[in-house]
């Protein structure tokens, strides 16, 4: 596994042992780059980015490759956590980076600190019915700016009912991973 684009094109990323992480693919992550930068014009300058289920933090590094400003890593799991932070270490990018330990089920309030997310990606464990409520967490906590982008992984058979505030944008199948494109809306209520 390796980054794709940007400063640390070609460097490669750790990745924990066992099945408990699902990391995407680098061609799945390269089509969905593609759909941010020339179908969504994504400028990844200035931004800050949320890494939901980040595993191995190859999507949120991605967006640092790119240029984004800062990259939110959230996580339950121990070793993904940890592979996340040599992942950060081993691109020197511990100043840009905040890895945080939570249940996003239950994600809770934004650190007053930290900025909302512009972009954001969720990949949760497949067919677990994570998705709604890890969206309206972060919708209701604070974590996502209004106009940001959201991409979502699931199973290409898993059917998903966004919350309101999140309006389709687009979505890609590559093999049996089902990738799909919101854009949230403040302003509109959450469920």
């Amino acid at each position: 596994m390796r980054i794709v684009a940007g400063r640390h094109k070609g460097r490669h990323l750790a990745v924990p042992h066992g099945k408990d992480t699902r990391p995407t693919s680098d061609r799945v992550r390269e089509a969905i780059y593609n759909v941010l930068s020339h179908g969504c014009d994504l400028d990844f300058d200035e931004l800050t980015v949320l890494d939901v289920c980040a595993g191995t933090g190859a999507l949120g590094l991605e967006a640092i490759s790119r240029g984004a400003t800062r990259a939110v890593f959230v996580d339950i799991g121990q070793a993904a956590l940890d592979c996340v932070a040599e992942n950060v270490a081993t691109l020197n990018e511990k100043a840009r980076s905040t890895i945080l330990r939570r249940d996003i089920k239950r994600f809770g309030a934004k650190p007053a600190s930290a900025e909302a997310a512009g972009l954001a990606f969720f990949d949760p464990p497949y067919r677990e019915n994570m998705i709604a409520p890890a969206l309206s967490g972060a919708a209701d906590g604070g974590w996502l700016s209004d106009g940001a982008l959201i991409v979502v992984e699931t199973a290409d058979d898993e059917e998903i009912e966004a919350p309101s505030g999140f309006s389709p944008l687009d979505e890609r199948r590559y093999g049996k991973t089902l990738v799909r494109f919101f854009k949230y809306e403040a302003s509109a209520p959450t469920e």
